[in-house]
């Protein structure tokens, strides 16, 4: 799969796209749009957030970022509840994809307040031999202080992915085997696997009636690993021995 989004005409890389304020663009294209046929790079899930706001057009400094001459997309994070509880979801579909997941809220401990959660999807694709597994760990955390004027917030997701990418079929092969087909991996395959972290610490303080601050210290980082396999056996000719 590619992350690619087309957002009132404009393309990955002329709007931006957020995480609470922090740029992900280069999170979801490794620095250029489907570089070196990217795929397979997850930087969240909707697991992670709480809702999306949309800005559009060239937007004001407090939501501004690079790239954001077509708007901004911003993915609010999913904020830890004032009560202890939890829930389990289960669920399967189509092509054998299978999820499950969970997620605890910790409640308020003095204040502190925290969430935890886990997904993980599984498919063996539309397309034959492209199967798919998709890992997301994430937490959040929220301290108040001087007396609920100001609060610490800390979210991190880690995103684990790994599958394998449907390739270009001749057109005889897709008649006579059907839309679904896809070279066998004995034959041509291509596996990416990537990981992807961002960490952020905010602090959001009311100064005075007039003044508010609001602060972030943040980590990203992408690993992103492909791995490209062809039968020789298959491919030799006169002119190309491999």
């Amino acid at each position: 799969m590619r992350s690619t989004i087309t957002f009132r005409s404009f393309t990955s890389g002329q709007f931006t796209e957020t995480f609470d304020g922090i740029p992900l663009n280069d999170m979801f294209n490794g620095g250029t749009t489907n570089s070196a046929s990217l795929r397979n790079n997850i930087p969240l899930t909707l697991a992670d957030t709480a809702g999306i706001q949309i800005y559009n057009g060239i937007n004001n400094p407090a939501v501004n970022g690079y790239n954001s001459l077509g708007g901004t997309i911003n993915y609010k994070p999913l904020q830890p509840a004032r009560r202890m509880g939890g829930a389990v979801e289960v669920g399967y579909g189509s092509f054998d994809t299978a999820n499950w997941g969970a997620v605890f809220n910790t409640g308020s401990l003095g204040g502190f307040r925290s969430v935890f959660s886990f997904h993980r999807q599984t498919s063996r694709g539309w397309v034959k031999n492209s199967a798919d597994q998709n890992n997301n760990f994430y937490y959040a955390g929220v301290m108040p202080y001087d007396g609920g004027r100001s609060r610490i917030s800390t979210y991190l997701i880690v995103n684990h992915n790994t599958g394998y990418t449907p390739h270009s079929v001749p057109e005889p092969l897709v008649n006579r085997y059907g839309i679904s087909y896809n070279w066998p991996l004995n034959y041509d395959q291509t596996n990416n696997k990537d990981t992807e972290i961002t960490a952020i610490i905010d602090d959001k303080s009311l100064i005075n009636r007039w003044l508010a601050t609001d602060s972030k210290i943040f980590y990203q980082s992408d690993n992103y690993q492909r791995t490209s396999y062809s039968n020789p056996a298959f491919r030799q000719s006169a002119s190309q021995p491999y």
